[in-house]
């Protein structure tokens, strides 16, 4: 019968962990990267974002009765035309109103944004928008989903909000 030396059962030990801890980095970046978070959103709101969209800012905040959380994706893809039949049908003046109420819960008001400006959408730009909604916990909760495209640039910008 042969024994393993100390130092190969070492470099054995060790290279075990370093292929766990590889796995388990490999997984903390797939549940942070784009990919992860457009699945969650099309999942949770029935929803087809294009392929190929990269994630440029993703901010969160959550309080007492909610949370808020606020993404910006660029795309090499137009949205279809289709994904704006869906959702609310609501002015854009109506839009806009709701939208930036929304976004005030991250800590934009007063004219102050704390979101980089870069990362805010110019409403003054031609844009398209949907609104959706919906209840649920019982009636109590309300969630809201806020998106806007601005075709000449390409770009997703997303506010997610829950409430009680």
């Amino acid at each position: 019968m042969m024994y393993m030396s100390v130092t190969k059962k070492i470099v054995i030990i060790l290279g075990s962990f370093l292929v766990i801890g590889g796995l388990i980095i490999a997984g903390l970046l797939y549940f942070n990267s784009a990919s992860y978070k457009v699945s969650q959103l099309e999942n949770e709101w029935n929803i087809n974002l294009p392929n190929g969209i990269k994630l440029e800012y993703d901010s969160k905040k959550v309080h007492i009765d909610g949370s808020i959380h606020y993404y910006v994706f660029t795309t090499t893809s137009e949205l279809t035309e289709t994904m704006f039949t869906i959702g609310d049908d609501i002015s854009k003046d109506d839009f806009e109103t709701s939208f930036i109420s929304a976004m005030e819960g991250l800590g934009i008001s007063s004219g102050k944004i704390n979101i980089p400006s870069e990362f805010y959408p110019d409403l003054n730009e031609n844009y398209k928008f949907i609104l959706l909604n919906s209840v649920g916990g019982g009636g109590n909760r309300h969630k809201y989903f806020y998106l806007v495209y601005l075709p000449e640039t390409k770009r997703i910008f997303i506010c997610n909000q829950v409430s009680q």
